[in-house]
Parts: structure tokens; C-alpha cells; sequence
């Protein structure tokens, strides 16, 4: 990624703005996911209704365990780890996945199973070793439980193509990793911004983030429990991922994740989101759910452009306490010919739309302006989205726009080009965002823009 966002997938740039109305593909059941068969599994309660959004699972993720040794306090669980995603999917899902194995819990960390309080002594693949809390209830061989892991801080720093020649694909995976581990429910992803300044103060280099003293000193100051580094090669048509995991407590790798695949998916459905947005922007703790926030710098924006989303507490719509804003500076040169000069808010999470009509939410610019309210889909056998939108208007003064899926238009010649079916699908959205784009805006076009109170209607 150019700049410092937190989440994944792909922006694609406008390349023409030839209109035409939407058909809506008719409704198909899709296939469940593994993923979110094994999700819902382990999140939901007996008899609860279990077509829940993973924002709501995300607040009671449990993993399934068993006794299966003790010695005086020390107790050996066997746990049901989290398999969310196909280990014959993406390299992203796969990198991901790798993740999530080898820090469901923390070691030297707190944690519940039963209601009562441990601490993680050993970790190793699916066998654990705990420290029982003093006073707490004995706990007996072939006894199952629950246990509560804690949501677990984690650092993305840049990744980097060391051997290959499109560099951005270290961006894509990045996101798409980012993007899988907020999906899981077990990570809340810090700020990319903050984390690309401490670590460029410390100048901790991207294979030299090993210093533990330095380590511990970027997780207090970013509040991360874990450090995620990442490099990728290329040997053909087929990506290897090196990712390294750093416990900022002691300062040391904790674990390497090791993977090979290709970008697009070799097998498996990916796991769509079927709720609605997490759309209010008035808590800085709040989970941003698939929201790319932070700083970016050149690429789609052009020579000497520039973009900053972040949170604005300082007021939003209707009187609430806050919105998300974007500061945005359009270049005034193309850095590749083809990709439109455009500043970009973005909610990256895969999503399937099938039982909504259409989207709403309040919008505000620090000036007169138009945007381009954009949604892309994954063409049925394409490895381009096709790209859905609707010019907007925006005013310095907060307005409600209600967009019906029906009535967006799609851009023509792109489509040709890319040979889509020129069908929307709503159970295959890949990203919802908000453009400035180049063709309403002249170079050098600079402000702010504001959303809030998004939701899908």
C-alpha cells in the first residue's frame, strides 16, 4: 500500500465515466461458507439465530477445549483452534489463517476457560499449557470448556516484494491479510498512521525489527501487543509469504508463518459479510470494521497528492459526536497514464447485499464539490471488479443522499474492456467507497470530506 491504511482489498482507479442502468442479477442462494459455518459455531448460543453479522460475532468469540493433562496448578487443554479460512484458498486467507494459529492466544498472557482466570504458560499447535489462577476451581481431566480469548492489539507494518517485479502486490496482500484479521473477531488493528511515525522515529528497518528493547518500546508507545512484519517473493505465478510475529511484551519473535499460493483464489468461497455497516463514527474505540484509515501518499492520487482519513470527534451529523473525514489533495500529474487522479474514503469488506435495495448516509465537504458514491462486484470467472456508482453534489453543510442499487450505473467502456458481464450482484460486493475524482475536480484540488450515519437500507 502507497500510504497508511489498515484494510484490505482493492481501490480500483476510474478510468472512464460512460453511464448505464444497472440490472440487477436475479437472487441465487450462495453456497455458506466454511468460514462462516466454523464462526458461527463457536460464537453463537444454543438456539440463537445464527444469520448474524461477524461485527456482532466478533463480541463473543469463544474456542472449544478439553483437559487433558494437570499437574498441581498447571493444567494442558487441547483446543479447538479457529479454522476460518481454507487452507486452499489465496495466499492472503492462507497468510491470515497462519496468523491466527500462532496467536489465538499469547503466551505469558491472561485468559478465561470456564469462567476462570489463567495465564498461558506453553502454546503449541492445538495443546496448551495454563497457569490456574490460586483458589480457582479444580479443573478435571476430560472436562470441556470455553475459553475467552482476549482481543489482541496487532501492528501491520509495511510489507515488501523482495523478489518479483510489481511491488504493489506487497499492498494487496497486505490489505487482504489486515482486512482477514479483523474479520476473525481475535484482533483489533492499530492505526497504520501512528505506527508507520514510531517505527520510522526508532528507524527500525523492515528485516531489522528485532531489537527487543526497541520492540518493547514501539509496543508501549503504539499500545500493540503484537508487531506483524512481512515480506513476499515471486517464483512464477506463484507468491511466498514470510510473515514474522513479534510479542511486543518481550520483545521477540514469537512465531514465522510461512506460505505459497497464488493471489486469486485456488479453491473455497470467501467469507462475505450479509449485515449492515458499522457506519457511525462517534467512538474512537469502535472496531472500523473494513474502513481504510489513515495516510496515503502518491499512486492513485497523482504527483504530489495526498489523503488522510481518520476520525473527526468533533461533531458529525444530526448532532452526533463524531464522522469519518477525509483531507485530500488531488496531484497535478498522472504517475501512470490509465489510473485517474482520485482521492478515495473506502470500506473494503466483502460483502453479500442480497437483502438490502440500497445505501444511505449523511455527506459534507469543506467546500462545493462532487463525488462519485462507487461499489464494485467480482464478476462471475473475472479477476476484475466491475465498478457501480452515482454522482453526488456535496455542499459545506451536512445532506442525507439515499442511493437504490437500482438506479446506479456502471462505467461502459471499462467493462468492455475487461470482457464483465455487466450485471450487478449484489451478493459479490467487494468494496463500498467515496471518491474525489479527478474529472469533477481540477489538479491541485484540495479539502476536506465528510460521511456519517452510513447504513444499507
Amino acid at each position: 500500500m502507497d500510504g497508511d491504511f489498515i484494510a484490505v482489498g482493492k481501490v480500483d482507479p476510474v478510468n472512464a465515466w460512460q453511464f448505464e442502468r444497472a440490472r440487477i442479477a436475479p437472487a441465487r442462494w450462495a453456497k455458506q461458507a466454511i468460514a462462516l459455518c466454523v464462526l458461527l459455531l463457536a460464537c453463537a448460543p444454543q438456539g440463537a439465530e445464527t444469520h448474524r453479522s461477524l461485527y456482532e460475532t466478533q463480541k463473543t468469540f469463544t474456542l472449544a477445549a478439553r483437559v487433558v493433562a494437570q499437574e498441581g496448578d498447571k493444567v494442558t487443554l487441547e483446543v479447538e483452534k479457529p479454522e476460518l479460512y481454507d487452507t486452499q484458498s489465496k495466499l492472503s486467507l492462507q497468510l491470515a489463517q497462519g496468523v491466527i494459529d500462532a496467536v489465538y492466544l499469547l503466551v505469558g498472557r491472561d485468559a478465561v476457560i470456564g469462567g476462570v482466570n489463567i495465564r498461558v504458560l506453553q502454546l503449541s499447535g492445538d495443546r496448551i499449557v495454563v497457569d490456574v489462577a490460586k483458589g480457582s476451581p479444580r479443573l478435571e481431566i476430560g472436562q470441556r470448556l470455553d475459553i475467552f480469548p482476549k482481543k489482541k492489539n496487532i501492528a501491520v507494518k509495511d510489507f515488501q516484494v523482495i523478489r518479483g517485479r510489481d511491488p504493489t502486490v506487497a499492498q494487496y496482500v497486505q490489505e487482504e491479510v489486515t482486512t482477514a484479521l479483523v474479520n476473525s473477531g481475535q484482533f483489533s488493528v492499530l492505526e497504520r498512521a501512528k505506527i508507520q511515525s514510531v517505527i520510522e522515529e526508532l528507524r527500525l528497518s523492515q528485516t531489522g525489527l528485532v531489537d527487543p528493547d526497541q520492540v518493547k518500546k514501539v509496543g508501549a508507545l503504539i499500545g500493540a501487543d503484537i508487531i506483524l512484519t512481512g515480506t513476499l517473493a515471486a517464483t512464477g505465478d506463484t507468491w511466498t509469504g514470510n510473515l514474522r510475529l513479534i510479542d511486543t511484551e518481550s520483545g521477540l519473535i514469537i512465531s514465522a508463518v510461512n506460505r505459497s499460493g497464488r493471489l486469486q483464489e485456488l479453491a473455497g468461497e470467501v467469507y462475505r459479510d450479509s449485515g449492515n455497516l458499522a457506519g457511525g463514527f462517534d467512538d474512537p474505540k469502535a472496531d472500523l470494521a473494513g474502513w481504510l484509515v489513515g495516510e496515503r501518499l502518491r499512486g492513485p492520487l497523482g504527483t504530489n497528492g495526498y489523503q488522510n482519513v481518520r476520525l473527526d470527534l468533533t461533531g458529525g451529523a444530526n448532532g452526533s459526536p463524531g464522522s469519518l473525514a477525509m483531507d485530500f489533495r488531488l496531484g497535478n500529474e498522472r504517475i501512470k497514464k490509465k489510473k485517474a487522479i482520485q482521492a478515495v474514503i473506502a470500506n473494503l469488506m466483502k460483502r453479500d447485499l442480497y437483502q438490502f435495495k440500497g445505501i444511505e448516509f449523511y455527506i459534507k465537504g469543506s467546500k462545493e464539490m462532487t463525488a462519485v458514491f462507487v461499489m464494485t462486484d467480482q464478476a462471475e470467472d473475472q479477476d476484475e471488479d466491475e465498478q457501480w456508482f452515482s454522482r453526488i453534489v456535496v455542499s459545506p453543510e451536512w445532506s442525507k443522499v439515499s442511493v437504490d442499487f437500482n438506479t446506479l450505473s456502471i462505467n461502459k467502456g471499462r467493462a468492455k474492456r475487461m470482457k464483465t458481464d455487466q450485471v450487478l450482484d449484489l451478493q459479490k460486493i467487494e468494496s463500498i467507497s467515496w471518491r474525489v475524482v479527478e474529472k469533477h475536480n481540477p489538479p491541485g484540488a484540495e479539502g476536506t470530506l465528510w460521511i456519517d450515519e452510513v447504513q444499507l437500507y
